[in-house]
């Protein structure tokens, strides 16, 4: 039986299909998997004529990509995970580049790896290396090796990634070549979401900062890992409830949200929780640091868009109206802007301080599961239930 909170009120329909799926199976299906979430019926306007196709499942995977802001115009240093470096659009819009077809099944997870390339995670367990330069669009490697749902994905140094799976384990990837660097091992439940980030006790990061990998799972729990030794630092404790996502705030200081209704900041040089937010009466599916890390933004499946103030845990704003169930949060324009994907086959760029849709993006047949940024802040990726990825860039 579905676990997770279901915004119209119950689904016995979901709850058949993962009981018929557990049956066919002969095991326990992880029902809690990376935003998984019961699929809600479309208006019938948004409805088409592939819906057979789409009754495959009534569950779909929301892989949430959330990237922090920085207020500096400068690149985004290697081995961190990637910036949006606040490219204001002064009037610009992004316009649709290339579209990435090719996996078997939806695609649930994406990263922006430096600004020329895309990396695509899939339901059909692969991760595939897409070439976009030059407005075009081709795939170099298809990886395998994970033995489930692809749920996540991240850059990992200068041309190497990191990936997490319904499977419980992290893989690390040499994209040149498409060889696996190492497997780490140590959830005990499916990964949901992680990051890459540089360990420093200032603001300022360094080439010679030990670069670390942030993951978070079904089972609430997050790890810390030395990507060079492959071994978990520490483990972060506290949370009741699936982890759906996790930022960098500043320096040792990472936020994390959770279908517990709470944000935890940590520090993760010891693995203690510094405060727990309440306040949210839904589960928050997406955060990221604001502000240069003084405040938190967080977002949930109520339509709103929550800031916080990440030193006292208090309620600064909220904003109404957005959208349902958010898929990640990539902050563009210095953090003025959000860009998140709606519950239905949109996306679109709100200004964060007035609430008001900048830009909406309708070139999904199908729910919208992920989105993410690049470096350089002139690009954006999607990918959805129709298994395409959409690359957007922007232009006048």
């Amino acid at each position: 039986q579905s676990i997770w909170p279901d915004p119209s009120g119950g689904s016995t329909e979901v709850t058949k299909v993962i009981n018929k799926i557990t049956e066919s199976t002969g095991k326990e299906e992880v029902t809690e998997s990376h935003h998984l979430v019961p699929r809600r019926t479309a208006p019938a306007e948004e409805q088409s004529d592939d819906v057979t196709r789409r009754n495959r499942t009534n569950t779909t995977v929301v892989a949430a990509r959330v990237l922090t802001t920085r207020e500096s115009t400068s690149s985004a240093p290697p081995g961190v995970d990637p910036i949006t470096q606040g490219a204001l659009l002064r009037g610009r819009r992004f316009r649709k580049q290339c579209v990435l077809t090719g996996h078997a099944g939806p695609v649930i997870a994406c990263c922006g790896i430096g600004n020329d390339h895309v990396l695509t995670g899939c339901m059909d367990e692969t991760l595939r290396l897409w070439n976009i330069r030059n407005n075009a669009s081709s795939c170099l490697r298809v990886m395998q090796g994970h033995s489930d749902w692809v749920t996540c994905c991240a850059q990992l140094g200068t041309f190497n990634a990191v990936s997490g799976s319904k499977d419980g384990t992290l893989k690390m990837w040499e994209l040149s070549t498409g060889q696996c660097l190492g497997t780490l091992h140590g959830h005990s439940a499916g990964i949901t979401c992680c990051m890459v980030m540089r360990h420093s006790s200032t603001a300022e990061e360094s080439s010679s900062s030990p670069t670390l990998i942030v993951s978070g799972s079904e089972d609430g729990i997050l790890k810390v890992w030395d990507a060079a030794t492959k071994i978990c630092l520490n483990t972060l404790s506290g949370h009741s409830g699936r982890v759906t996502s996790c930022a960098k705030i500043i320096g040792k200081k990472i936020v994390s949200s959770s279908v517990d209704y709470t944000l935890r900041i940590w520090d993760i040089s010891n693995g203690q929780c510094l405060r727990t937010i309440h306040g949210q009466h839904r589960p928050v599916f997406s955060c990221a640091a604001i502000d240069g890390g003084r405040n938190l933004l967080s977002g949930s499946n109520n339509t709103k868009l929550r800031v916080w103030d990440g030193s006292t845990g208090r309620l600064l704003s909220t904003r109404k109206g957005l959208t349902n169930w958010k898929t990640g949060i990539v902050l563009l324009d210095g953090g003025n802007k959000v860009f998140s994907a709606k519950w239905t086959r949109n996306a679109a760029i709100w200004d964060r301080r007035s609430g008001m849709e900048v830009q909406t993006f309708s070139d999904h047949y199908d729910v919208i599961h992920c989105c993410a940024g690049f470096a350089s802040g002139q690009k954006l990726v999607t990918g959805g239930e129709d298994a395409k990825a959409i690359v957007y860039t922007l232009r006048p």
